[in-house]
Formats: structure tokens, C-alpha cells, sequence
């Protein structure tokens, strides 16, 4: 038991000085670690916890995509000059995922999905009050 509270005494000043950043990839897609790859501007994440010590909740944001959609790569770059992550999910690059935009009734692309809302398609404009309305 000793040893135990040695080793993580040892091991919790350094794990608590590591700093997660944040940074964008050439195609718009927001990335988090210890360690950007070489030329990237990367930012500090600071810390999202409540007052009461647990994690403050936000809702999930994830694309329906192709990879040739313009108002996709859009989409994209709207999400990374707001500085929010998403998940992308490309439709023909998965089975399961095509399956999950035609369940979702897409027709086209990008499907946003953001908490428990919709847009197909997309516009600057109502991208910017979907993610208003959710809290962004």
C-alpha cells in the first residue's frame, strides 16, 4: 500500500503538468493531445469543470459528410474558426455510417447533428443559431 501512494505521489505532479492543446489540421478537423505535430498553431485547453467538480456537459456535435462535399468542407471550416469539435462521420467510407444517415432520413450531405437537433445542409446563418441555441 506504501509503495502505492509513493508511486502515485511520484507520478501526480507530472501527469497534472501535462497541458492538452487544441489544433486544426489542414482539413478542418479539430485534434487534441499532449504533442501537435510539427507547425501547427496549437492552442491551451482550459479546463471545463463545474463548481461541483464534474465535467461541464455539452452536447455532441457530429457531420454527416463525403469527402468532395463543398458545403461539407464548409461546414468544416465553420466549425474550426468557431473552435468546435466534431465528429465526422463519412458515408462512403463506412458501411454502418451510410446506414446511420439514410436511418437519420439524409438525402444529402453534410447531415449536422447537434445534441438532440438537425440540419441538412448547409448555411452559415442557421449553422451559427443550431450551435446558439445548444449552447456553443
Amino acid at each position: 500500500m506504501l509503495r502505492t501512494f509513493l508511486l502515485v505521489a511520484l507520478i501526480a505532479p507530472a501527469i497534472a503538468g501535462a497541458q492538452v492543446v487544441r489544433w486544426v489540421d489542414e482539413k478542418g478537423r479539430v485534434h487534441y493531445g499532449d504533442k501537435p505535430p510539427a507547425g501547427a498553431a496549437a492552442s491551451p485547453v482550459q479546463s471545463k469543470i463545474s463548481s461541483v467538480g464534474t465535467p461541464a456537459a455539452r452536447p455532441k456535435v457530429m457531420m454527416y459528410s463525403t469527402s468532395w462535399c463543398g458545403y461539407c468542407a464548409k461546414a468544416r471550416s465553420h466549425f474550426a474558426k468557431r473552435g468546435i469539435p466534431f465528429e465526422e462521420r463519412d458515408i462512403e467510407r463506412s458501411a454502418a455510417w451510410n446506414r446511420e444517415h439514410k436511418e437519420l432520413g439524409g438525402r444529402g450531405v453534410p447531415l449536422i447533428l447537434v445534441g438532440g437537433r438537425r440540419m441538412n445542409g448547409y448555411s452559415a446563418g442557421s449553422l451559427d443559431g443550431l450551435l446558439d441555441a445548444e449552447g456553443f
